[in-house]
């Protein structure tokens, strides 16, 4: 293995927010510092691209990967614009 776990998120880190980011790795500890280490749209465990299938989980981007959330209820709501009405009589 080239580099550790250190080295990966000092990497990520360096670098704009990718929309999603894929880490294989069954120990706990290592999960558990890219949760609290690093910042992306998704961050999926041991499976590529599987993610999207799961519509009741929220997909979009941070910075410069995009801004919202989409799927289901979220997609709904990024996609409209609540307009704020205030009516007051005039007599």
């Amino acid at each position: 293995m080239r580099g550790g776990v250190d080295e990966a998120i000092t990497f990520v880190n360096e670098r704009e927010k990718p929309l999603a980011m894929y880490v294989f790795t069954d120990d706990d500890g290592t999960r558990e510092r890219f949760e609290r280490e690093t910042s992306a749209g998704m961050l999926v465990f041991g499976t590529p691209v599987l993610h999207i299938a799961a519509h009741e989980l929220p997909f979009g981007g941070v910075g410069a990967s995009g801004m919202g959330a989409f799927h289901g209820r979220q997609s709904l709501e990024t996609f409209s614009h609540r307009k704020s009405v205030f009516d007051m009589p005039m007599s």
